[in-house]
């Protein structure tokens, strides 16, 4: 991805990332590609997947007939809806029967509902909470924003901090070669 001198420029102002990493150990590695500057456009728009089977954090299935990821999913879903409609039409939510995280539960995806040759994430370990939902939007606004589905570590709200599991490519172009 060829870069425009502005934004190298503004990249380059940010800092370089090896300085984060040591300050914050859930920092992104120091090759982790960065983003074009963030696009407001809800072309395609960002589902977070929640996992409705999780288990809660503390090992139970089941508290009063209800997942851990059950309850994330709620929380999720009432974040959403917390937003003002601008946010809001960018994110679809829905609930995903086991996204084999389950030494990191409770966990969730964030990436293109559909089409859109943006990097996914896998996200797990996060308590379910209001809170946790909350850094969970606020994660997946930024990739509603991105270009190319990699959000700025600056911008990470801090309660998705070490909290990633995998990062997905995005599928190629139909045009493009598969290698």
């Amino acid at each position: 991805m060829s870069q425009s001198p502005e934004q190298a420029s503004s990249l380059a102002e940010a800092g370089p990332l090896e300085a984060t990493k040591a300050e914050d150990p859930g920092a992104p590695p120091q090759d982790y590609p960065q983003s074009s500057p963030i696009v407001r456009s809800r072309a395609a728009m960002t589902e977070i997947a929640v996992c409705d089977t999780c288990k809660h954090p503390d090992g139970v299935r089941e508290k009063d007939g209800v997942t851990g990821g059950g309850l994330l999913l709620d929380a999720v879903r009432a974040a959403v809806e917390a937003l003002p409609e601008a946010d809001r039409s960018g994110l679809s939510v829905r609930g995903f029967s086991c996204l084999m995280s389950c030494s990191r539960a409770c966990a969730a995806s964030v990436g293109p509902a559909a089409g859109a040759a943006k990097t996914s994430y896998v996200l797990g370990g996060f308590e379910p909470s209001a809170a946790a939902a909350e850094a969970l939007v606020g994660y997946a606004l930024g990739h509603v924003a991105s270009e190319d589905g990699v959000v700025p570590y600056k911008t990470w709200p801090q309660g998705v901090k070490g909290k990633f599991v995998a990062r997905i490519p995005p599928r190629p172009p139909k045009d493009e070669p598969e290698t």
